[in-house]
């Protein structure tokens, strides 16, 4: 994709980001705004983080990455087909692209083989996690694997120095296939102490230029279940690239986040949409609006009524109420939080899609 789409799309999510700095000036609130409840939203997002924060979650998040390090699936690492999913603070429009890029050849990779995604003679083996070879190994001794799958053993980790402790085990991720004739499917489940922390299956379906992959499950911290779906759509045609991005993330009955992100670079134009929806009891506020070519305007809604308008232009960026006026500062805090909420979504696709990713580049 060109540089002059990143900027586009890049220019849209700097524009949600630089609500906090566009205005000092504490309003009274609107109808609109009445309907959100910020204090509570920023407590609903926190159960959502804790759920990613466990360490079972960190565990996997690190150790996924090694899962295609084990004997025999080396060669199929080290074949590099497979795109690298970039630096995690890059633009959200770059980062959407990168994803699109590895999704895409991820799909090719699978469709060339016409052999399951799983070897049969890999299913029922145990994996530990060596650490001078800093990789995994196939353990013949234990033989606790699902007979139609793959286990790696989890181990403690340091999230901030990424540490490996192998000495210390805390549970096992199962890998299995579950795909049918007409489409490619993994289901892996996290269990630590005889609890299932995450479970979810990814499913890649459509055609060589418009494949779809779906992730879908749930995530606990013990306490608190978090259930998500996760869509990436690539469509490529002659002259035009467009990246679908649908994520759903439910905390509860009462409180749900839907982000929808479509972006286009076409042969004569370059587009993003954005919506992005939060439910909270009967509450319900949107951010969307369009961008064409760096030019466009994002509205902020509550049940309906505008509370927020952010208007894009080359170089100029301008936050207002409906009537034009400064918003709340409140307001500009609550929203650059939803906002994260965008970010926050691309860490967990790569979080879960990195320790099955080895396996359709070794289908292929």
């Amino acid at each position: 994709m060109s540089n002059r789409f990143i900027q586009t799309a890049t220019l849209a999510v700097v524009c949600s980001l630089c609500v906090t700095a566009c205005s000092d000036t504490n309003t009274p609130s609107g109808p609109g705004e009445d309907a959100f409840d910020p204090n509570q939203t920023q407590a609903e997002l926190q159960q959502v983080d804790a759920a990613f924060e466990t360490p079972a979650f960190q565990s996997l998040a690190i150790l996924g990455e090694h899962f295609g390090t084990s004997a025999g699936a080396a060669a199929a690492a080290s074949a590099d087909l497979l795109l690298e999913a970039g630096p995690t603070n890059a633009p959200i429009a770059d980062r959407a692209r990168r994803a699109g890029d590895r999704l895409t050849q991820a799909y090719a990779s699978a469709s060339a083989s016409m052999a399951p995604i799983i070897p049969e003679d890999w299913l029922g083996r145990t994996y530990v996690y060596e650490a001078q070879a800093e990789s995994y190994v196939h353990d013949p001794e234990l033989t606790d694997a699902p007979e139609d799958g793959i286990r790696f053993v989890l181990y403690a980790v340091n999230p901030v120095t990424r540490q490996i402790m192998a000495d210390t085990e805390i549970g096992y991720a199962d890998v299995r296939d579950v795909g049918g004739d007409n489409s490619t499917a993994i289901r892996l489940t996290v269990v630590s102490e005889d609890v299932t922390y995450l479970d979810y299956t990814i499913t890649a379906t459509g055609v060589i230029n418009a494949p779809v992959f779906k992730i879908a499950g749930f995530i606990t911290d013990g306490e608190q279940q978090v259930d998500f779906t996760l869509v990436h759509s690539i469509l490529v045609t002659i002259g035009n690239v467009q990246v679908g991005i649908d994520y759903d993330i439910t905390t509860s009955e009462d409180f749900s986040v839907t982000v929808d992100v479509t972006l286009t670079d076409g042969s004569q134009t370059n587009s993003v949409s954005v919506n992005v929806t939060l439910n909270h009891g009967p509450n319900t506020v949107v951010l969307e609006g369009d961008v064409v070519d760096g030019t466009g305007t994002l509205t902020v809604t509550g049940n309906g009524a505008v509370f927020a308008v952010i208007n894009l232009a080359p170089g100029s960026i301008t936050v207002t109420d409906a009537n034009g006026d400064p918003i709340s500062q409140e307001t500009q805090d609550a929203l650059h939080r939803i906002w994260q909420v965008v970010e926050d979504v691309f860490d967990v696709f790569e979080n879960l899609f990195d320790p099955i990713e080895w396996l359709f580049n070794f289908a292929g």
